[in-house]
């Protein structure tokens, strides 16, 4: 009986072994899988148009670098597109590995969040792609050429992600929060804004490269090469002439746009995106420049953050709500013009004139953040969220008009690290 038992057993493992190896169980083959690694969205007359970005793998002995290419598609709906762009190249596209979704400011200016909620519930592609919005096409951002890597959503994602825990240069946001944050009470949300730099900085060059963009359109499929990320297989000087006369792009997004009610509501200068982060999270690093007059001088002083601690708060006092903000800073000196020397060990120590500047124009950014809340309408201290937490009987009383009757208390101290 145990002989039986132990026969069974055997040809069960041989049958699991000879279908584990021998059957791929569906999965797609890599070589027809296109791995996008960033979306770009613009309006189109029958609706929008989808630019993906897809990673090549193509490193070699030769060349240590991998190549793009860019597929374009338009529909009426993203589903749509992005299964246009399938029909049309017979890449399956997996949004697996997408990090980076660019909305063209068009498409924001009319009502974005059927958008928004398709990548929020779709199962193909990640919660955590960050949100982006750029002055220019999105496809144009897709297939500028940059210094900084050579593929340009990936210098973009440097700049976007490297803010998450250390700088607050960059306000940045991925679907789930923007989604949260726009079904909160204060439905409020916000997105970086991506500006293209030209520049005459040039990647370094690789010989064994070949990079292209690919443009499939619904009527036509067509591959448009990228004049300024192509080089020839030769290498030789006198090829590729036009990749030198190229001009490469940086990008900048410092200043943020923010929504309300799912409507384009204000902007964010990049001064206002550092005080804003400043008040909303922990930060590791950040600079400001202050400048003040002591001994009859104007100085210009550049100070490092150490450490920021923060309250913003809610209270109502005889019916008037009120925003109660308090910021501390551990600072240090970084920097002075004009200099004057000063022993080793007490040049990092702002003078108290510095640090009074500094408190004084960290009050008046504050001040400027809450007025350009009232003004615009856009709640983005999140007040009547915290009206409903917090103060819950005046709720249904303010809430229509809160922020117009908002008064505010600011309180900032400055503190030296040493």
């Amino acid at each position: 009986m145990n002989y039986k038992r132990g026969k069974v057993f055997i040809l069960l493992f041989i049958f699991c072994m000879v279908s584990f190896f021998t059957n791929d169980f569906e999965l797609i083959n890599i070589e027809k899988t296109a791995i996008i690694v960033a979306i770009g969205i613009d309006k189109a007359e029958e609706g929008v148009e989808i630019s993906a970005q897809i990673a090549i793998p193509q490193a070699t002995n030769q060349s240590t670098t991998n190549e793009d290419a860019i597929l374009s598609a338009k529909a009426k709906t993203i589903y749509g597109a992005l299964e246009n762009i399938s029909l049309q190249t017979g890449w399956y596209p997996k949004l697996t590995f997408c990090n980076v979704i660019i909305i063209n400011k068009e498409v924001i200016n009319q009502d974005f969040m059927p958008i928004i909620n398709y990548f929020l519930t779709t199962n193909r592609i990640q919660s955590s792609a960050v949100l982006s919005v750029c002055e220019q096409k999105a496809k144009e951002v897709l297939s500028s050429s940059t210094p900084l890597d050579y593929i340009s959503s990936f210098a973009l994602q440097k700049i976007l992600l490297r803010n998450i825990d250390r700088t607050s240069s960059v306000l940045i946001t991925n679907i789930q929060d923007f989604y949260s944050n726009m079904l909160s009470h204060s439905r409020f949300g916000y997105m970086p804004y991506i500006k293209s730099i030209q520049t005459d900085d040039k990647p370094k060059e690789n010989s064994g490269s070949n990079s292209q963009s690919s443009n499939y359109e619904n009527e036509q499929k067509e591959i448009v090469p990228l004049s300024s990320q192509s080089a020839n297989s030769g290498g030789g000087q006198g090829q590729g002439g036009n990749t030198q006369n190229e001009q490469s792009t940086l990008y900048d997004a410092s200043e943020t746009l923010l929504f309300s009610n799912n409507k384009l509501a204000c902007a964010f200068t990049s001064s206002q995106t550092n005080c804003y982060n400043l008040l909303t999270k922990p930060i590791k690093e950040c600079f400001l420049s202050v400048e003040y007059e002591a001994e009859g001088k104007k100085k210009n002083t550049l100070v490092s953050i150490i450490e920021n601690f923060y309250k913003v708060k809610l209270k109502i006092e005889n019916g008037i709500p009120i925003l109660k903000v308090e910021l501390k800073i551990i600072c240090e000196k970084e920097e002075e013009t004009p200099s004057s020397y000063q022993e080793e060990d007490k040049w990092s120590i702002l003078s108290n004139d510095a640090l009074k500047a500094l408190e004084s124009k960290l009050n008046e950014d504050i001040a400027t953040l809450i007025e350009l809340s009232k003004s615009s309408n856009c709640d983005f201290f999140m007040v009547k969220e915290k009206l409903y937490r917090f103060e819950p009987n005046h709720y249904y009383k303010l809430e229509k008009n809160i922020l117009q009757l908002l008064d505010y208390q600011i309180k900032v101290e400055c503190k030296n690290h040493h």
